[in-house]
């Protein structure tokens, strides 16, 4: 019996009883079509970080289960044999140490964390996760109103309050761009005493009551907290206000293959856009994803230049 390739051979006139690799390759291709070696064969594992900053221990947690749901989300429908590998690194030096164990796909970090980090790890955004209708999202010192402080200048000596992780890091290097445009010392010294919280709620009301002299939180936090409390406004005072910057930039490696990067912007683009999405990032306290444009990150990439210069770290 003549197999099939030979005779597709004798068809096209082929003298090969006994055909070359390549003919068989030309005839398999006639027959069959072409199919890359490659397909069929995508891993089945994903495997994703979210650095400290990203989360306070508060809500590690629900952020964890917020994240595995998004995860499923975007693959489980077309992939169900996809493995999803989650974890939730303490800081951003057990990173590197985790890598060589667990190559990640993607990475969860603050603006910052994401120019210290992406040289090292040849990270590429995605996407950036945001609690307000806008992909950053400004700051703004606020103090009482009734106090005798007019300007930031006599702030001196006083009660500072900032929220805790990547947020009240934000914060704080922002403030000393503020002082040292003042001619003031950073907010270490500048400050008497310096508290943190582990959300703006927590950050805001004891200047409202008193306790602290002055706080830095998002200013979508700012106008949340008033709307349900319409006295913080008749009391507190916005004395500064930042640029927009952003709090939570999704990142791929080189790991991340193109398949699952175009559906992982697929997915998240549209998050919000339906009751269960929504709900998701409501677990996460995060309002939209908004695909990644460098003009995105402008504010912050001064914000940390700016800082790498005072520390000695830039040229």
């Amino acid at each position: 019996m003549i197999s099939p390739i030979l005779k597709i051979c004798k068809g096209m006139q082929l003298d090969c009883p006994r055909p070359r690799w390549y003919v068989y390759l030309l005839a398999a291709v006639l027959v069959f079509g072409w199919t890359p070696l490659s397909a069929g064969l995508e891993r089945n594992d994903f495997y994703f970080a979210s650095l400290g900053n990203t989360y306070t221990a508060m809500h590690a947690k629900e952020s964890r289960i917020a994240m595995q749901a998004i995860l499923q989300k975007i693959f489980v429908p077309t992939h169900p044999d996809m493995r999803l590998n989650l974890d939730f690194l303490a800081q951003e030096a057990g990173l590197e140490d985790a890598f060589m164990n667990k190559p990640y796909d993607v990475i969860a970090s603050t603006g910052l964390d994401y120019l210290r980090l992406q040289e090292r790890f040849h990270l590429r955004p995605l996407a950036i996760l945001s609690k307000t209708d806008r992909p950053t999202d400004a700051y703004v010192l606020v103090t009482r109103k009734d106090k005798t402080v007019k300007a930031l200048a006599r702030l001196q000596d006083r009660r500072l309050m900032v929220e805790a992780g990547g947020s009240g890091e934000i914060a704080c290097l922002w403030l000393d761009t503020v002082l040292k445009a003042r001619g003031l010392p950073p907010h270490q010294i500048f400050f008497n005493s310096q508290r943190t919280g582990d959300k703006p709620s927590r950050i805001l009301l004891p200047v409202f009551f008193g306790q602290a002299d002055a706080c830095v939180v998002t200013e979508s936090a700012f106008d949340v907290i008033n709307e349900l409390n319409p006295q913080i406004e008749k009391q507190l005072v916005i004395l500064e206000r930042s640029p927009g910057y952003i709090s939570m930039l999704i990142s791929a490696t080189d790991r991340l293959e193109d398949w699952a990067r175009d559906m992982v912007l697929e997915e998240t683009e549209r998050m919000h856009t339906y009751p269960e999405g929504r709900q998701i990032l409501t677990i996460m306290q995060m309002k939209q994803f908004f695909t990644f444009k460098p003009e995105y990150l402008k504010a912050t990439e001064t914000l940390f230049h700016s800082h790498l210069k005072q520390t000695g770290g830039g040229n």
